[in-house]
């Protein structure tokens, strides 16, 4: 009556092709012309979830990203600073701030908004520095 059943669990989807040299190039192209994650998944013809999976488990593909980060950040700042009449800036800080928001994101969360916790994340981050 109650039977317990197993199920296996089967992987869903096809496996992705990861390309080593292709993808690190396409990465650092991508991020030098401006553009983020959904850009590069969008041209690697992969989900964003495949994406965080391939920063998870290819080392050398974190790596390539975590350079490249900072320099399409810096590559966004000059076009701020080259914005001219029609510059929308607000437009402008909300796309760079949710685009490069890693690394904007220097102190540690805190767990909850206790004073206790937010007071352990400060502590954190002065230790990071």
């Amino acid at each position: 009556m109650n039977d317990l059943v197993i199920v296996e669990n089967k992987k869903v989807g096809r496996p992705s092709d990861y390309n080593e040299l292709f993808h690190i190039k396409l990465l650092y192209e991508t991020f030098m012309n401006d553009e983020g994650i959904a850009a590069f998944c969008a041209d690697a013809n992969i989900s964003v979830k495949t994406f965080h999976n391939w920063k998870r488990k290819y080392k050398n593909f974190r790596k390539a990203y975590h350079i490249c980060l900072p320099k399409g950040a810096r590559q966004s700042e000059r076009k701020a600073q080259l914005g001219g009449k029609d510059f929308n800036f607000q437009s402008w800080k909300f796309i760079h701030m949710n685009r490069y928001r890693e690394i904007y994101q220097t102190v540690p969360k805190a767990k909850s908004n206790s004073i206790e916790d937010m007071c352990i994340a400060a502590w954190k981050g002065f230790q990071k520095g």
